[in-house]
């Protein structure tokens, strides 16, 4: 049975990373996050939810070739019966590859984790052009988009582009580098966690 993706499109900042996080340590206790973050700072929000966590960093691989790239992914989850992979390194993909090279990077992925794990993709709203975020978008079960509330309060809205327990529009606050989670959307994932 494939198990359920999920894509994050927020915008710039801490937020999208931390909420790809503490998903990823509510349907698994195992993360390999292949970030385009700054790794002092992915090592941050990692620490802040205690996951069991492996980052590579942008500079622990060469961005601009794929194969070496799927050669690392395949080397720490080949053992392994249940994990979240967490690629928050797609905005420099498809700065550096066209889209069609990511898109069957990305196909070739999904067969190599359907059986044993999760996969969860994280994009930053304007970083690529629109029809880079839609098509990279529709290869994944879940699509959650991430915005902030216009006020002075790290708050934020994540909408659901299908219901879940028949909402839409999840609250979500950030408390340093942990992003609080409503109940329901927290059920939602634990559900799946336990299928």
């Amino acid at each position: 049975m494939n198990k359920p993706s999920f894509f994050i499109l927020s915008e710039h900042g801490v937020a999208g990373a931390s909420l790809a996080v503490n998903i990823a340590s509510k349907i698994s206790d195992y993360i390999v996050w292949i970030c385009g973050e700054n790794p002092l700072l992915a090592n941050r929000i990692s620490e802040a939810y205690g996951a069991n966590c492996v980052i590579f960093g942008n500079r622990s691989f060469n961005l601009a070739n794929l194969n070496e790239l799927n050669i690392l992914i395949t080397k720490y989850i080949e053992k392994k019966d249940r994990y979240t992979m967490i690629l928050s390194v797609l905005p420099e993909l498809v700065l550096l590859h066209n889209l069609d090279r990511v898109y069957l990077f990305l196909l070739n992925l999904f067969k190599k984790i359907e059986n044993g794990g999760f996969l969860i993709g994280l994009m930053i709203k304007q970083a690529q052009d629109i029809r880079d975020e839609i098509l990279i978008s529709r290869l994944f079960s879940d699509v959650f988009y991430l915005k902030s509330e216009l006020n002075n309060q790290p708050e934020f809205r994540l909408i659901s582009e299908a219901p879940i327990n028949n909402k839409h529009v999840f609250k979500l606050r950030l408390n340093g580098y942990v992003i609080e989670m409503e109940e329901g959307f927290v059920k939602y994932l634990k559900d799946i966690s336990q299928a």
